[in-house]
């Protein structure tokens, strides 16, 4: 049996956006603590400005290096439902930028939360 640890338990709120090397620090501190394997959480803010390839690449292999196996990506937005064509549109490119930000960190698996259908009871 493997245990992991959530990264973005360690900031104040899950958004928190990550600065200079900050997601590289909890997860040293993870992997100190003995934990298998980590997840990590992203937003748009983060895809826009810290998920960067070379960033992403970067976290991944260091994980590794300490001896973690990255888990989950989780990406949640309540507007996977909306009905406006080009919100969807723009959601779903963010989807897509969160897959390979999951495929160049190493992560095996994405979650999404996701809403009721928009008009659902």
């Amino acid at each position: 049996m493997k245990i992991g640890n959530v990264a973005w338990r360690w900031t104040s709120t899950p958004e928190d956006m990550p600065q200079g090397d900050s997601l590289l620090q909890i997860t040293k501190s993870i992997a100190d603590l003995g934990f298998d394997l980590i997840d990590y959480l992203v937003t748009y803010e983060s895809l826009d400005e810290w998920f960067t390839k070379e960033n992403s690449k970067r976290l991944g292999d260091y994980a590794r290096e300490k001896g973690l196996t990255p888990g989950v990506l989780v990406f949640q937005n309540a507007s996977w439902t909306a009905l406006e064509e080009n919100e969807r549109s723009a959601h779903m490119e963010y989807f897509k930028r969160c897959v390979e930000t999951a495929e160049r960190i190493g992560c095996t698996m994405i979650s999404c939360i996701l809403p009721m259908p928009t008009g659902a009871t």
